[in-house]
């Protein structure tokens, strides 16, 4: 059983999760393993669940990200995911939330980086990616792109491919996004999701939607990685927000550095948040300084 594997790794803090959250938990390839950017941001939001002060602590976190909030009785669930929010039916892993923290009003998408991954940046779609030498899509935003079912459609995501139903990211876009992003494109050209944008563009829709279906006020993205990759990971999003998002949604993305977290834990004045801090901060000395 991997549970057993990964509850012996030194990243995993040790109030995270129960013994049956970890046995039914879906793990990561290489969750044994202590640079594991899934177990990081477990033991942190996991165990965020727990602290005698959640809601002050999740508060200082949305003030770091620039994303006030007032609201309390917060929580936090890890690698959420609904297929209807975009319609990611069949085919490939749908848009999984590293950790969703939830209240009344709120709700903020929470994308982890650590190691690898934040050296490798946001994902872009696989589409155009060649395996054994042929691609699926051409890289350009128009039709005649679709080279894997040779449709007319301008994205093959949004047509049926055997069992994978059309996305909607394209559709739901359409109250986010800058127009140019629709513009036709034609063969030479690149799409505005065939680079980091994609992994960003799914993780805001995915929030604004779910805030639309709950009736929240307030919605986002946090992205928390650690300070030695701040600044690729920003100049990612601001691309993303100066290309993609309306200027009105741009702030609703934002980074936040671990070791902020970190601070804002050790700041607490409460036992179980310092020895969090502590352990967190260890496990950072660790692996990335």
């Amino acid at each position: 059983m991997m549970w057993d594997r990964v509850k012996t790794n030194p990243t995993l803090y040790k109030t995270a999760l129960t013994e049956d959250e970890g046995d039914s938990f879906r793990w990561h390839t290489h969750a044994n393993q202590p640079h594991s950017s899934q177990v990081f941001c477990v033991s942190l939001f996991g165990a965020l669940r727990n602290l005698c002060k959640r809601d002050s602590i999740v508060q200082q976190i949305l003030g770091a990200a620039k994303l006030t909030s007032e609201e309390r009785d917060w929580t936090a669930s890890l690698e959420y995911e609904d297929e209807s929010l975009l319609s990611e039916f069949g085919g490939s892993q749908p848009t999984s939330i590293d950790a969703l923290l939830k209240s009344k009003n709120s709700l903020f998408c929470i994308e982890a980086k650590f190691l690898r991954d934040a050296k490798a940046g946001f994902g872009k779609c696989s589409q155009p990616k060649s395996v054994n030498g042929v691609s699926k899509c051409a890289g350009f935003f128009g039709p005649g792109s679709d080279m894997g079912t040779q449709t007319n459609a301008w994205c093959r995501l949004e047509a049926w491919d055997g069992r994978r139903s059309p996305r909607t990211y394209w559709t739901l876009g359409r109250a986010y996004f800058r127009d140019s992003v629709y513009a036709r494109q034609s063969e030479g050209e690149t799409c505005p999701f065939n680079r980091p944008h994609f992994q960003l563009m799914r993780n805001f829709l995915f929030s604004a939607s779910l805030a639309q279906r709950e009736k929240k006020s307030q919605f986002g993205v946090i992205v928390v990685a650690p300070s030695k990759f701040a600044n690729s990971l920003e100049s990612q999003i601001t691309d993303f927000r100066n290309n993609v998002l309306q200027p009105s949604f741009g702030q609703l993305i934002q980074l936040v550095q671990y070791e902020q977290i970190v601070e804002i834990l050790m700041g607490a004045d409460a036992s179980d948040s310092t020895e969090l801090g502590v352990f967190l901060a260890e496990r950072l000395n660790s692996l990335i300084h």
